[in-house]
């Protein structure tokens, strides 16, 4: 059984919750990736800068 399954109920009566859950981690996660890639990209033109 996966995540998704498990979060649908097919595992536990709280599948709702589980899904919005899940569904609100993801989104989270996939925002901090975006921002900390910004900042990475950043970052590496600011250390250019520094060490130049």
């Amino acid at each position: 059984m996966n995540l998704r399954e498990m979060a649908n109920g097919s595992f536990s009566a709280g599948g709702d919750d589980t899904a919005k859950r899940l569904e609100e981690m993801e989104k989270f996660y996939r925002l901090m990736e975006v921002h900390y890639n910004n900042f990475q990209q950043e970052w590496e033109e600011e250390r250019k800068k520094i060490y130049s």
